[in-house]
């Protein structure tokens, strides 16, 4: 009885060890029975396009390794034609240009776009700056849009459409949100003084507050180096890394770059100053156009009509630590000023740029007028017809039109 109870467990043993063997070779020659997932670089509505085409198999089914194979067989087919199918979507890579523009430092540029809450025309100029801002542009961007939230989600709706519209590559763009309405409390003092003396009436146009933030970027923006601050009315024809590139030829007392203005405004806000010192160049139209020639222009080699501040290149750490433009935020020193030229200004933080340059025209870097030709024409026909030429001259191929007093942007400009 004992010999059969042994010689019955031994049977039973071998039959285990030769299950669990045959059950070890099945597992080593299987397959998974559910297809790999496509590559992550697929775009995902192509996944789900295909993603119900998984062979499903009834379970007791898999316990025939024939059926298995037959499952694998089927899967591997299905699986090719899926991969076949992918083809057609697949992403083409960079190609070394491209590769080298996407990871260049971005370039820092600033829009102030407040107000613009059903403000079509204005959500209209933005489009038309942003568009051609990015199809022109060789190295990738980001725009500090200072604004409310409101203006905030319209131009971010704005930049996007552009994008999509131009295909243009959305790694190459970010948006930063910069608040508006928080940093007029805050600088809310120092603007009341500008505006006591730089907005001639009241209810001036370029009295609101907006027209006086690029004193204030180094606040505004604290963590940038450099800036270019542009007004939303443009069209841009250049490269704006072109543009940036003059940043390398400031002088070491360079503070910030801007056009010439374009019209005799600053000719008529001296017109008192002008009688009384018949010799003074102040005002009077340029007779050059070569880029960083301020401090000729105020040496009496050359008139100087002002600057225009539709486009502004602005180092800000050099902002932040000018002794001279900090001096021209007192009361006493803009009572001076204002006296002493018979002044009454009425364009914003340009007045204070033009009455600073008269003094220390090394502080500004003179930028070429093709980077802010500037149609206005109002002087032309309100006492200035005789002089205007002379101040709307600018023979250089354009690189940003400027569409200032609300001139309208040709199409085909």
């Amino acid at each position: 009885m004992v010999l059969r109870v042994r010689h019955l467990q031994q049977v039973m043993g071998l039959f285990i060890i030769a299950a669990f063997l045959i059950f070890l070779y099945g597992w080593r020659d299987g397959k998974p029975l559910v297809p790999a997932l496509p590559s992550y670089s697929h775009l995902s509505t192509s996944f789900n396009k295909h993603s119900s085409s998984l062979h499903h198999v009834p379970a007791a089914s898999l316990l025939s390794p024939t059926n298995i194979n037959a499952v694998h067989d089927n899967n591997n087919q299905q699986q090719q034609q899926q991969q076949d199918q992918f083809v057609e979507h697949e992403v083409v890579p960079l190609d070394p240009q491209e590769n080298d523009l996407l990871y260049r430092p971005p370039l820092d540029l600033a829009f102030i776009f407040t107000h613009a809450k059903d403000n079509f025309a204005l959500q209209a100029k933005l489009r038309s700056a942003v568009g051609s801002l990015l199809q022109h542009a060789s190295a990738p961007l980001r725009l500090h849009l200072i604004t409310d939230e409101d203006g905030f989600h319209i131009a971010s709706e704005i930049i996007t459409q552009v994008q999509t519209a131009n295909q243009l590559d959305l790694r190459y763009v970010k948006l930063v949100y910069v608040s508006a309405d928080d940093f007029v409390s805050e600088i809310r003092e120092s603007v009341d003084l500008l505006r006591k003396f730089l907005s001639h009436r009241s209810n001036a146009y370029y009295s609101d507050p907006l027209f006086f933030f690029s004193f204030f970027l180094h606040r505004l923006l604290p963590g940038l180096d450099r800036v270019i601050l542009m007004d939303v009315d443009i069209k841009v024809k250049g490269d704006i890394a072109e543009l940036h590139s003059h940043f390398e030829r400031f002088s070491p007392t360079n503070v910030m770059g801007m056009a010439l203005e374009q019209t005799p405004s600053y000719r008529h806000m001296l017109s008192v100053y002008r009688k009384a010192h018949p010799n003074t160049t102040l005002g009077g139209p340029p007779t050059f156009s070569n880029a960083g020639d301020a401090r000729d222009t105020l040496l009496h080699r050359h008139g100087f009509p002002g600057y225009n501040s539709g486009v502004v290149l602005m180092d800000i750490k050099k902002l932040r630590e000018s002794k001279i433009i900090a001096s021209y935020m007192s009361h006493s020193m803009l009572t001076n000023l204002t006296q002493h030229y018979n002044f009454h200004g009425q364009l914003g933080d340009q007045d204070l740029y033009t009455l600073i340059a008269f003094d220390y025209p090394d502080v500004f870097y003179t930028l070429p007028c093709s980077w802010n030709r500037q149609l206005c024409v109002w002087w032309r026909d309100h006492g200035y017809k005789k002089f205007f030429n002379e101040y709307w001259v600018c023979n250089e191929e354009l690189k940003i039109i400027h569409g200032n007093c609300k001139t309208p942007i040709p199409e085909d400009a």
